[in-house]
């Protein structure tokens, strides 16, 4: 990852976390294609005790370092231009509070980033 990027914050590289942000099962999570090997029911309030440990804002966003832009910005506006409010229920009696995590210290680099990110006047695309 080129240092000072999105990616470097988090990723050795396109595929691989830092190991501070690396947890079990992360590897085996699944979105699109998951071949009819979905993760147990049973695995999720773990998944989100382990994410809550990590600079991730979400599940999504541990698959790659595009995910991992895309879920922090739209949550980060989210919060900046709407004021909204996002909790997760496993339904195994935990939770998971998104916009918390997106004001905790684990964040706090991310966080700064995107606030960089969104005052740069040459932001073009595609």
């Amino acid at each position: 990852m080129a240092e000072s990027s999105w990616g470097s914050i988090s990723w050795v590289t396109d595929r691989k976390t830092k190991p501070s942000n690396d947890f079990p099962n992360r590897s085996s999570l699944c979105f699109y294609w998951c071949n009819g090997k979905p993760l147990h029911r049973t695995d999720v309030p773990q998944i989100y005790s382990d994410l809550a440990k990590t600079e991730f804002i979400s599940i999504y966003s541990t698959t790659q370092p595009w995910d991992d832009f895309a879920d922090s910005l739209a949550y980060f506006l989210m919060n900046q231009k709407l004021g909204t409010t996002y909790s997760l229920d496993t339904q195994q009696g935990g939770s998971y509070d998104i916009m918390s995590k997106l004001m905790s210290p684990l964040f706090a680099k991310k966080y700064k980033y995107l606030e960089n990110f969104l005052k740069k006047s040459d932001i073009v695309y595609p």
